[in-house]
C-alpha cells in the first residue's frame, strides 16, 4: 500500500528475447498505471543483483528464472484465480500452448 514499488527491467533478458515494441509498450503502460497509485522506481539492469543488494519483497512469478533469486526470506504461494489444469506451470509459454489446444 504505502511501500514504494520497484521494477527492474532485466537488461540481459531484454537483449536475448528481443520483445516487440507492443510488448514493451504494455510493460510501460502497466508501470504508468502502478505509478499513478504508488511511488514507483524503474531501473534497467540485473534484478537478481538488485535483490541481493537491497531489502526487497519479490512477487513470485511462475517462470523458470524465478529460482535465480537467492536467499529469499519467505516465498508465498501464487494466488491463483483458477488452479492450472493443463500441466506444469514451470514454463508459461508451454502451459499457455496446452491451454490453447484444450480449447480448440
Amino acid at each position: 500500500p504505502n511501500i514504494p514499488a520497484v521494477f527492474v527491467f532485466n537488461k540481459a533478458a531484454l537483449t536475448k528475447l528481443q520483445l516487440s515494441s507492443r510488448r514493451i509498450g504494455f510493460y510501460i503502460e502497466t508501470l504508468q498505471d502502478l505509478n499513478n497509485r504508488r511511488d514507483l522506481q524503474v531501473f534497467m539492469g540485473d534484478p537478481y543483483e538488485f535483490a541481493t543488494q537491497n531489502d526487497v519483497a519479490i512477487t513470485f512469478a511462475p517462470v523458470p528464472s524465478f529460482k535465480k533469486f537467492k536467499s529469499l526470506a519467505e516465498v508465498h504461494p501464487f494466488p491463483w484465480l483458477r488452479v492450472p489444469h493443463a500441466g506444469t506451470i514451470r514454463s508459461y509459454t508451454s502451459w499457455r500452448q496446452k491451454i490453447d489446444k484444450s480449447y480448440k
